[in-house]
């Protein structure tokens, strides 16, 4: 099957396809976005193998203490996983349905928000889009940490390029630039202006603005206006999806400031009908319960549990990476064995990868050097 883009391609021009859902046709957004993958050819495109050979055993030691540090890379994809980017494929597509900019109702949306940035209307008084009940395709996603949740909506984002540019829609002008997905941080003190700053940063550095320095960093600007400028920026730039990390760190603010980044999140989706996705451990999920609307707006979609000692996934993961040994004498995956990194790593994949990497680092410095 051939592709429309190449995965990992950050910036293309739109190639548009014909899709079958009725809600997607005649939307240039979504009919520019990457076809829809089989299962197998997802999980081909996921996956993440560690160049290994034979005539590597052979090089320095020094050097081959340095190549174990590739099973950081290493990446199977999992049922779970598969089902993940499909919920973001999807949440993606149904935020843009009711955002086609060739309707009348988009351009009069642009006004709107453009006018709630001149009176620096965080509520959005004035916008009568928000009556248009929006899909709601937000959700969390929950896990401990060290079992993958960012690295995983990593690769996955890195399937879809991030920046799409039109030039011509049917034969008619069409000269937009289309933000498909963003990746940022909650700010350390979970305020609504940390937040800002760091979505500001990131359209500039896609777009080659000087937006955070205009209504960001060493200026006056409020929080009312740096909202309803990020509003602008992502309904300008169509935003497909954004993706907020470390969502948890929303607990450590305190009250007032506590309830404002979860009015701005709710926000978000209501007034911009911008679907998000929260990524978080578990601390998150009390965040996400405190308030009823926000708990509604972003249920748990996906959960990276510790993995089961007879789980196929924990199985899979030892034999890979007993299957990729630096060392001059190799060590066979035994029943025994892989019980003991279990019970030392508690069925963290993260902990797991970097015992294995210090353990073949440790036998090729002290072991071969006392050969």
């Amino acid at each position: 099957m051939t592709m429309k883009y190449n995965p990992g391609q950050q910036r293309v021009e739109a190639i548009y396809s014909k899709v079958q859902n009725p809600l997607h046709q005649g939307n240039p957004l979504i009919e520019a976005l990457p076809e829809i993958k089989s299962k197998e050819t997802l999980a081909a495109g996921l996956r993440m193998e560690i160049p290994f050979s034979e005539e590597q055993l052979q090089y320095p030691p020094e050097v081959r203490a340095d190549l174990v540090g590739a099973l950081n890379h290493y990446f199977a994809p999992w049922e779970l996983h598969l089902a993940l980017a499909q919920e973001i494929r999807s949440a993606i597509c149904d935020g843009y349905v009711n955002r086609n900019p060739l309707e009348k109702a988009f351009q009069e949306s642009i006004r709107q928000v453009r006018a709630a940035v001149q009176e620096k209307d965080a509520e959005f008084h004035s916008c009568t889009f928000s009556r248009n009940n929006p899909i709601s395709s937000s959700f969390s996603i929950i896990g401990y940490s060290g079992m993958g949740k960012s690295s995983s909506v990593r690769n996955i984002l890195a399937q879809i390029p991030q920046v799409i540019r039109h030039g011509t829609y049917r034969g008619e002008p069409f000269a937009e630039t289309q933000v498909v997905w963003l990746n940022i941080e909650c700010p350390h003190d979970g305020s609504v202006k940390g937040l800002c700053h760091a979505f500001l940063e990131e359209f500039d550095h896609l777009t080659h603005g000087n937006t955070a320095l205009k209504y960001g960093m060493g200026t006056r600007a409020t929080t009312n206006q740096m909202i309803t400028q990020t509003a602008m920026l992502a309904r300008r730039y169509h935003l497909g999806v954004l993706v907020i990390d470390e969502i948890q760190d929303i607990s450590v603010a305190k009250g007032k400031t506590q309830q404002e980044i979860i009015q701005f999140l709710i926000q978000l989706v209501n007034s911009i009908q911008i679907p998000i996705i929260l990524i978080g451990t578990p601390p998150a999920v009390q965040v996400l319960q405190s308030d009823t609307k926000l708990g509604r707006r972003f249920p748990t979609k996906c959960y990276f549990d510790l993995l089961r000692e007879e789980q196929v996934e924990w199985k899979i993961l030892c034999k890979s990476l007993m299957g990729h040994q630096w060392t001059a004498n190799r060590t066979q995956l035994t029943k025994e064995l892989a019980h003991e990194i279990y019970v030392a790593s508690c069925g963290v994949t993260a902990t797991a990868v970097m015992m294995v990497i210090k353990a073949q680092r440790e036998a090729i410095r002290r072991v071969e050097r006392n050969a």
